[in-house]
């Protein structure tokens, strides 16, 4: 093989990654007539290239001048993912044969996992994985929540999130029987049933006749509400023939022994006695209303109007705690 002639240099060929294809940008091989050359590509690297130890270094032409390499073209655009958004989020609600039925329509933008949201509970909320955009339907039975919440939650692949929450037109199945009403939706129609009250020293004893659940029907209900927040619950079980009272027992001047089923309750329970005290007057008699309110999980919660048109809800299952919330 002779000498290269002077000027000519070795061909490369440089290759670049983009957007994860490899693309070949330029292949060039040096080739020319004695004396001359070729100008570079733009991607074109020139490499020095050692002659052999054998042979004299090949001469150069005096004066030459390397050709300046030519601009280098810009890059294609990148094609760059749109960004994540809700676009549109919607539901409709219906009557169905076990409960409701909920339709729901959406539209994301640059997500790659969605996923729907239900606020008709929250013990045990149900969520629903759908496709970037799309219509869904489900049915309840329920909903623990006056028009519940409903979430749409979009992800893209760096893990951001966006969401979007709507309000489903989705009433409680019963009204409450006060206002401002709770945010959990009652579990039956309220119950209106003869009652007596009476008032203690620390406290009130009411006597609810029937109490209406569903199906089920409570008989002879009697409610201890103490003054320090507590109360506890009782079954009457004074009967026509029982003694009304206990003429050994002596209330102080201006005080009151409770009679029949208040004082079979009081006399037997040390606890009550202790709790209420005496008794500031006789009992009276007057229609309550009562309700008990839907629950994921126990304890229960039950309402109750008293005499003077006050409603208490009262807390636990035999016992807990009550407050006033209306008036």
């Amino acid at each position: 093989m002779g000498p290269r002639q002077p000027g000519q240099r070795p061909g490369r060929t440089v290759g670049a990654r983009w957007a994860g294809l490899l693309v070949t940008l330029a292949l060039v091989s040096g080739c020319g007539s004695p004396g001359g050359r070729q100008a570079a590509s733009p991607v074109e690297l020139a490499t020095p290239v050692a002659a052999p130890a054998t042979l004299a270094a090949a001469p150069t032409v005096a004066g030459a001048v390397p050709a300046a390499p030519r601009p280098t073209a810009a890059p294609p655009p990148s094609s760059t993912p749109p960004a994540l958004a809700i676009q549109s989020f919607a539901v409709t609600v219906e009557d169905a044969p076990a409960g409701k039925r909920l339709t729901f329509t959406w539209a994301t933008t640059g997500a790659t996992a969605v996923r729907i949201h239900s606020g008709a509970s929250v013990r045990y909320a149900s969520e629903w994985p759908v496709p970037p955009s799309g219509t869904q339907t489900v049915e309840f039975a329920d909903t623990y929540y006056a028009n519940p919440a409903m979430t749409l939650i979009a992800t893209d692949a760096a893990g951001h999130e966006v969401r979007q929450s709507i309000t489903a037109a989705w009433p409680c199945r019963c009204a409450y029987f006060f206002s401002p009403a709770p945010d959990l939706c009652p579990s039956a129609e309220p119950t209106s049933t003869q009652a007596a009250e009476q008032r203690f020293e620390k406290g009130r004893m009411l006597w609810l006749k029937e109490l209406h659940y569903r199906s089920e029907t409570a008989s002879g209900v009697i409610l201890a509400f103490y003054d320090d927040g507590s109360w506890a619950r009782f079954d009457d079980t004074w009967r026509e023939g029982d003694p009304e009272a206990d003429p050994a027992i002596v209330a102080p001047a201006g005080r009151l022994q409770p009679i029949r089923g208040f004082g079979k309750v009081w006399r037997e329970h040390a606890e009550v006695r202790a709790g209420l005290g005496w008794a500031l007057e006789p009992e009276r008699a007057f229609t309550a209303t009562w309700q008990p309110q839907m629950r994921e999980s126990l304890p229960g919660v039950e309402y109750v109007r008293t005499l003077e048109g006050q409603v208490i809800e009262y807390t636990g299952m035999a016992e807990g705690v009550w407050r006033a919330v209306a008036p």
